[in-house]
């Protein structure tokens, strides 16, 4: 079913429900050149779209959006809302298997913004929101089974998402809040957790797990401009944490075995003091630990840890204070 709308005031409502398989959508669309296409082919698939009015405000109303969603097999869910003041929205939802759900919201004051989902196993989940953002993009892939990923940009400007998982058993969760913002999670293995907070400034997160059972989190909090964040795992139930606060800190992970721990920590104590820290941590082999803990906005802490072997353990703690 496909509704386009050619004037402002023109208004499209379908609601169609196939009897022999129990397929239910309901389409809305108020405002300019609204275009919405389903396609559902299994049985006790649900759609909803809506894409909302320009009618709130009069001067600001154009709305190119579009939204597509195809479900192929049996009980899965989606729903597209592009709501008002959105300009040139696009949301894609594609799911192949059974007993999937996605959701989709891209709300107020919105613009350019792309939103995309495909999930081609079974019990998939995926979520993304886009509030009150410019030039945004978020972007969901999963080939599995039992997988989960939401998204989350809530203001303003630039902000991109993306999450990649192909496996089962796998999460990924990212969310920014302002800025310049770039995030990248890639999991490709079972029962990976991946977790990534913006909150705002001009940063960068990016997480590579190959394997199963990994683990890694990336907090780059409030107060904090200018900070990049880089995680690699390649192997089995590793874990690394990695939190910036302050400006222009850079954090490097890179994990090649199993079960190996490492953390990052760096706060030079607000966004307006420069803590200009840098953190590399290699660990090459299995059950090996590392800590790397940098206070103080005096800058130019450096830190280098390599772990070659098993079961090695190392700590680094630096301190400096501008007064």
């Amino acid at each position: 079913m496909k509704k386009t709308l050619l004037t402002a005031t023109a208004l499209a409502f379908a609601l169609s429900t196939a009897m022999a398989q129990n397929n239910q959508t309901a389409v809305q669309q108020n405002g300019l050149r609204n275009a919405a296409s389903v396609s559902q082919q299994g049985s006790d698939n649900a759609v909803l779209i809506q894409q909302a009015d320009s009618y709130s405000n009069p001067y600001y109303h154009t709305q190119d959006n579009q939204a597509s969603v195809s479900q192929v097999g049996d009980r899965n869910n989606a729903r597209l809302s592009q709501s008002t003041y959105s300009e040139r929205n696009t949301a894609t939802i594609l799911q192949h298997g059974d007993d999937n759900t996605a959701f989709q919201v891209q709300v107020p004051f919105a613009k350019d913004n792309v939103a995309h989902i495909e999930q081609y196993g079974t019990n998939n989940q995926a979520s993304q929101r886009q509030n009150e953002v410019n030039e945004s993009m978020a972007s969901i892939y999963q080939a599995g089974s039992n997988n989960s990923a939401e998204q989350s940009q809530v203001f303003l400007h630039d902000n991109i998402a993306d999450i990649y998982q192909q496996g089962n058993g796998n999460m990924a969760e990212q969310a920014q809040n302002g800025f310049h913002n770039v995030a990248s999670a890639t999991q490709t293995g079972d029962n990976n957790t991946a977790v990534q907070w913006q909150r705002t400034g001009d940063l960068e997160a990016t997480i590579v797990q190959t394997g199963s059972g990994n683990s890694h989190e990336q907090d780059q909090m409030t107060r904090s401009v200018r900070n990049t964040a880089t995680a690699i795992a390649v192997g089995d139930n590793n874990y690394g944490y990695q939190t910036q606060v302050g400006s222009d800190n850079t954090s490097e992970i890179y994990q090649v075995g199993d079960y190996n721990s490492a953390s990052s920590v760096q706060n030079a104590g607000t966004w307006f003091l420069d803590g200009n820290h840098s953190n590399l941590t290699v660990q090459t082999g299995n059950y090996n630990m590392a800590e790397t803990t940098q206070l103080g906005n005096a800058g130019g802490a450096i830190s280098t840890i390599d772990q070659s072997g098993d079961y090695n353990t190392a700590t680094v703690v630096q301190y400096s204070i501008r007064r």
